[in-house]
């Protein structure tokens, strides 16, 4: 268990680690599933995602669109994203901006949590690819809100600029959750 304390009343850290052990996730460890050492190695969200072959073909389908057409987009994070959504409901192809939020501030983090997967720093990126994909495509739905409006979330929360890139400010800039270090201090 991680306990947080002054800052100034740390010990200088002398030792590093040598060497990197995994932790397993249980069931069982449920005061502290996910202990915050330094030696502790998370898996990669797309090792922990259970797609069925459709979602995963669409998954390969996405990485490959993504990188034909310059485009930004983390494996881990769109694994993350498309098991999320899944259990969210309502398909792949039906998105509200409420969906977005919560895809982009609760949900991946949430879905990764609970399954000791590392939360991928670039979630905000990759479902702004996802949903250029979807809409260059013309799958969403009709109950879909516009694109304009999924983006939004994406442009005031996400830390995006107009382009679906990361806005980069002078400066320190607030970040997604999945993108900040644990480990920092």
């Amino acid at each position: 268990m991680l306990i947080l304390s002054n800052m100034s009343s740390r010990a200088p850290r002398t030792a590093r680690p040598t060497h990197l052990s995994l932790v397993p996730f249980t069931a069982e460890a449920q005061d502290d599933p996910l202990p915050q050492t330094e030696d502790a190695v998370r898996p990669r969200a797309r090792a922990v995602a259970e797609l069925p072959g459709t979602m995963a073909a669409f998954r390969r389908e996405t990485l490959a669109w993504a990188l034909a057409t310059a485009r930004p987009a983390d494996a881990d994070a769109l694994s993350a994203i498309i098991a999320c959504k899944t259990e969210m409901g309502g398909g792949m192809d039906r998105f509200t901006e409420a969906d977005v939020f919560e895809l982009l501030w609760h949900g991946v983090v949430n879905w990764c949590t609970v399954r000791g997967a590392a939360v991928p720093g670039s979630v905000a990126e990759t479902l702004w690819t996802l949903l250029d994909r979807l809409a260059a495509l013309d799958r969403f739905t009709e109950d879909s809100d516009s694109l304009a409006r999924l983006r939004r979330p994406l442009l005031t929360g996400g830390g995006l600029g107009p382009d679906g890139t990361a806005r980069v400010t002078e400066g320190t800039r607030r970040r997604h959750p999945s993108g900040r270090r644990s480990d920092a201090g």
